[in-house]
């Protein structure tokens, strides 16, 4: 069985899953008020008092949200950046993005939504569904005090799966995006031909035109970046270069290969005139 959670590392890492009470996905409606602060006398109970008559730092708002374990879905040099990870002088600063994590059954799994991503159960926790539409805030420096929050990481490869969802979601880019176009280009091939189905020779098509662009996605945030990560990280860069230009090369001949293909396509699919 595949391995789907690991400890957490010594830094925050993309998909941590976090439990803190302050872990609220607040959102706003049109009922939010914008509320000051005061501190009560002791002769009115002590404490502090928000309200929206209270003049002078009006820094808080009344808005809506529910407590929730949450998914860090920052990416990683953003959270390095906000939390000073691996750097000397490094202090907190900025917001980061987390995503609400449901309840929900085994059975409920299997979701296909672009703006949400399946976790099943752990030890640690059970089972839920990442809320990617759902997402909200939180201070780099509050982030930075619950370290010891984090119930597990993701593993890379499921990790990359969080990421291929959120780029569906946030963007409609990346490979699940891509195979979605994909079944939609076959749909247009099957058009063309007047069918009610589409035949074998299409859907091949649309699963090479797919692999490429997921290929693509996966050059640029692994092996591009590696060219850059051995930059910033003082190494010679040598192999991540030829690991880069075989990856291009490798890009190269698949692009050519379903473009073939779908040329073969689209001519067999155009009625003769």
């Amino acid at each position: 069985m595949t391995e789907l959670y690991a400890a957490p590392a010594a830094d925050v890492s993309f998909g941590d899953i976090f439990d803190a009470s302050f872990l609220l996905d607040v959102h706003l409606r049109a009922d939010a008020v914008q509320l000051g602060s005061r501190r009560l006398p002791d002769k009115q109970g002590s404490g502090m008092a928000y309200s929206e008559h209270f003049a002078g730092n009006r820094a808080y708002v009344l808005g809506h949200g529910t407590p929730h374990t949450a998914i860090l879905i920052t990416d990683n040099c953003v959270v390095d950046t906000a939390l000073g990870q691996g750097r000397e002088s490094g202090t907190p600063k900025g917001r980061l993005l987390f995503a609400p994590i449901t309840p929900a059954r085994d059975q409920d799994l299997g979701t296909q939504a672009f703006g949400r991503f399946d976790l099943p159960g752990d030890g640690c926790f059970n089972t839920g569904i990442a809320e990617l539409r759902k997402c909200f805030m939180v201070d780099a420096r509050d982030v930075a005090t619950v370290k010891d929050a984090r119930l597990k990481a993701l593993t890379p490869d499921f990790a990359e799966e969080l990421e291929v969802r959120w780029n569906a979601f946030a963007a409609r880019r990346g490979p699940l995006a891509a195979t979605r176009n994909a079944d939609k280009m076959v749909g247009l091939l099957t058009r063309e031909r007047g069918s009610e189905e589409p035949t074998a020779g299409d859907l091949d098509v649309g699963r090479e035109v797919a692999e490429v662009v997921a290929r693509a996605w996966r050059l640029e945030g692994h092996d591009l970046e590696a060219v850059a990560d051995a930059l910033t990280g003082d190494a010679d860069g040598r192999q991540e270069l030829e690991l880069l230009e075989d990856a291009l090369r490798r890009l190269s001949g698949q692009a050519i290969q379903a473009a073939d293909a779908l040329g073969e396509a689209r001519r067999s699919a155009t009625p003769s005139t």
